[in-house]
């Protein structure tokens, strides 16, 4: 037996007693390992780094030039280091404009072997330090691919690729990332599982990321698992409890407490996240928010996400919080997009797990569209326990081929909604006293079953408005609960109900009625019409 490798460094700097290190680059770095006449998985592998900078203290790197660290073999496990970046106390990389880093990891597998190729690249990498920044001005390449001998091996073989990275592996205190640049990933493992990050951030107080410029990536995995996520921040501080009292401490069932973290994102950029596995399962995630007490999004520019697979889901945004508040500030575009048997979008979801309740102010674009024979398109669905708020003036539209929701109001929240702009799709709401107000201008396309649960609900049209019910529901269950048209109320092919309760719907504008429509108001329930009603 033997083993066959090879290892390429460009710079090793290191400071390790007492120091700190500081690496500039304005030319080239070619660092390049090739392993050629492996024999078996565990008989090959090849690694390359272009940059390593170990600080005792702090940690430096700055370039302005090319960086290329490739590593490739025929058999085994290949990983691409582009920047590596580790001080104890502070890790600062930049990538000037005209500076380009790129890492390439690629490997085959054997369809004899039990094990399928291993590649992993990390384009900036920057681990093991308390306060982390890094900022892209130039290019930034990840890539990470293995190739398939035909078929799948009993043990997958694995793709894994980062652009920008803070704490991948490890944590930091805070995390920045700033890219004015183009960071561009790629996973890539057939019969396999493939995952790619554009920027990550794993930190304990602050994940702060913001891009004024393109973040792709790309995660391709034919008959495997292909997992795409476009920006990843998040921040969580835990404490470590042993409840004691005069008697001793209950070692056995010690636990974790979160006590701080705030993640938020800002972008005036294109972040893409797409996932393609064709006969596999095909996750993607544009952007991924979650502080333990806050995370917050403000968007001007656009959040895509793409997946198609046989089972495939796709989400714009999603925002999640332990215990703090969650906000949404779009005046861009955000969209999700899913083909496959069996296909779920997500335009934004919102999840604050405590009672501080969830906050979204749209004047942009939401979409989330779904196609296949069983699929289900979500544009917003905010989830807390508390108040779920929605302010609305641009467009939030749900599309596809099965189930369209286009508002999805979740927990033991109460939902406040505000509509001045346009809505397609069906609204759904929990068993509190839920509100929702189509104003001056407002357009609602009730698509499907919107359904308003138990509770004392209140629907308001208000002058100038249009609800427009087509060849749909709309089902507010048990309460006392109010309908008030002053604009235009229409049913096309549609049918209000309205549950056990003392129920009133008050016609002060126009009631259209086409096809065949109904409007029961219940058994206690009366409709005052001071208007016009129009039978079409």
């Amino acid at each position: 037996t033997f083993y066959a490798g090879s290892r390429a460094v460009g710079i090793d700097a290191q400071a390790n007693y007492q120091g700190d290190v500081h690496v500039t680059n304005n030319g080239d770095i070619n660092a390049i390992a090739v392993t050629d006449d492996g024999v078996t998985f565990f008989n090959g592998g090849a690694g390359a780094t272009g940059i390593n900078a170990y600080g005792k203290y702090d940690a430096t790197v700055i370039n302005s030039g090319d960086i290329n660290a490739i590593a490739m073999s025929d058999v085994g496990v290949t990983g691409a280091y582009g920047v590596e970046v580790h001080g104890k106390y502070t890790g600062n990389l930049v990538n000037a404009a005209g500076g380009s880093i790129l890492a390439q990891a690629s490997v085959q597998s054997l369809a004899t072997d039990y094990y399928g190729g291993r590649a992993i690249a990390f384009g900036a990498h920057t681990f093991g330090t308390d306060h982390a920044v890094t900022t892209n001005s130039g290019d930034i390449v990840a890539q990470a691919i293995v190739e398939a001998d035909g078929g799948a091996n009993e043990g997958a073989s694995l793709a894994k690729a980062w652009g920008a990275s803070i704490g991948a592996y490890s944590t930091s205190l805070t995390g920045t990332i700033v890219n004015h640049g183009d960071i561009d990933v790629l996973a890539s493992a057939d019969y396999g599982y493939a995952t790619s990050y554009g920027t990550f951030i794993n930190s304990q107080y602050l994940a702060d990321t913001s891009n004024d410029g393109v973040i792709r990536s790309v995660a391709s995995a034919a008959g495997g698992d292909a997992f795409a996520v476009g920006s990843y921040s998040n921040a969580v501080h835990a404490i470590y409890v042993i409840d004691c009292d005069e008697y001793g401490c209950d070692y056995e069932n010690a636990y974790f407490i979160a006590d701080d973290g705030l993640a938020r994102l800002t972008n005036s950029g294109d972040i893409i996240a797409s996932a393609s596995a064709a006969g596999g399962v095909g996750n993607s995630y544009s952007a991924v928010v979650r502080g333990a007490f806050g995370s917050t999004l403000s968007n001007t520019g656009r959040i895509m996400a793409e997946t198609e697979a046989d089972d495939a889901q796709a989400t714009g945004a999603l925002l999640v919080s332990l215990y703090g508040a969650v906000s949404v500030t779009n005046g861009g575009l955000i969209q999700a997009v899913a083909e496959g048997d069996v296909a779920n979008a997500t335009g934004v979801g919102a999840i604050g797990l405590a009672g501080t309740g969830v906050s979204v102010t749209n004047s942009g674009q939401i979409i989330a569209a779904a196609n296949g024979d069983d699929a289900t398109a979500t544009a917003l669905r905010m989830e807390s326990a508390s108040i779920n708020k929605l302010v609305n003036s641009g467009s939030i539209s749900a599309l596809g081929d099965g189930e369209r929701i286009a508002i999805s109001s979740e927990g033991t929240a109460t939902a406040d909604i505000l509509n001045t702009g346009t809505i397609t799709g069906a609204i759904q709401t929990g068993s509190l006293d839920d509100r929702l107000v189509n104003g001056s201008g407002g357009n609602w396309f009730a698509l499907g079953a919107s359904i308003f649960g138990d509770g004392n609900d209140s629907l308001t049209n208000a002058a100038g408005g249009l609800i427009d019910v087509v060849g749909g529901t709309i089902a507010m269950e048990d309460g006392n609960d109010t309908i008030t048209n002053h604009g235009t109320f229409r049913l096309t092919g549609g049918t209000v109900t309205m549950g056990a309760g003392t129920n009133a719907f008050t016609n002060v504008g126009i009631l259209k009625v086409l096809g065949t429509s109904a409007v029961d108001v219940g058994a206690a329930g009366t409709l005052t019409n001071i208007s016009s009603i129009d039978f079409i």
